[in-house]
């Protein structure tokens, strides 16, 4: 599911903060739902951990960045891979080894289906 996005001002504009010169350029922000899922040790992720809530259901999202004026796209991380199993021996002992904190996972569907079921043809991205 590809949702789309506001983005909440402070005080300051966000070129002030940033020192951003002015443009009529604009890049749209889509946040991705890799439809990820995963089970993990919450505190590694979350800090205090109150009691009774030391596990942790928490999803991994990806970010659709768009140029209009350049037509470019553009994809900010691209979640966990479907077949997570097959990740270099190395990876797979991070996320699923046995000090591993993620005990569970589920990813149903590829970033590539994500993208088409949104409507994004993922061959457009640059």
């Amino acid at each position: 599911m590809i949702r789309k996005t506001t983005i909440l001002r402070s005080h300051r504009s966000i070129n002030e903060m940033a020192n951003i010169p002015e443009s009529d350029n604009v890049v749209r922000v889509k946040l991705v739902d890799t439809t990820t899922a995963m089970v993990g040790v919450a505190e590694s992720f979350v800090q205090p951990v109150a009691k009774g809530h030391e596990v942790i259901n928490f999803c991994s999202l990806a970010f659709l960045l768009e140029h209009e004026k350049l037509g470019k796209k553009a994809m900010f991380d691209l979640g966990v891979r479907k077949d997570y199993w097959n990740l270099p021996k190395g990876a797979q002992q991070g996320v699923l080894g046995p000090d591993s904190v993620i005990f569970g996972m589920s990813v149903p569907k590829g970033i590539d289906e994500v993208l088409t079921d949104g409507g994004v043809d993922p061959e457009s991205i640059d």
